[in-house]
């Protein structure tokens, strides 16, 4: 997942607000679906996150589906609401013959959600693949 808001929380609010949504951003995410902390970053905005239960790939699934909320989030700060925004690309392990292109695929579907576009913040590798 990539969180393509914090250049403008960053700007608007200064860094270290940037910083603190990032961090309860993944820490929101590491406890709601990803188990053994295999939760990494990749750059500086961008995470590689592995679901290894398949009751959180679920719920990941459905949270999705649902108005996309886990991609929304926001916080009170002061008296604004500050919003963040997420791109996922999600690939299943099945779905690539190894971990590094597994990787690969994530990426490829991550940069197909962030095209403009494209209609929804996260695209699933395997529909991606059948969609163009």
């Amino acid at each position: 997942f990539k969180i393509t808001s914090i250049p403008e929380i960053n700007e608007k609010y200064g860094r270290p607000i940037g910083n603190m949504r990032m961090s309860q951003y993944v820490e929101l995410f590491r406890n709601q679906f990803v188990d053994e902390n295999l939760i990494y970053r990749v750059n500086g905005l961008e995470f590689v996150a592995v679901i290894t239960a398949y009751n959180r790939m679920e719920s990941l699934k459905s949270c999705l589906r649902n108005e996309e909320k886990i991609l929304h989030p926001s916080m009170n700060y002061i008296n604004d609401k500050i919003k963040i925004d997420i791109n996922m690309g999600i690939v299943v392990s099945n779905e690539a013959p190894n971990p590094s292109e597994c990787l690969k695929c994530a990426k490829r579907a991550l940069n197909y959600s962030l095209n403009p576009r494209y209609t929804s913040s996260y695209v699933f590798y395997k529909d991606m693949r059948y969609n163009g």
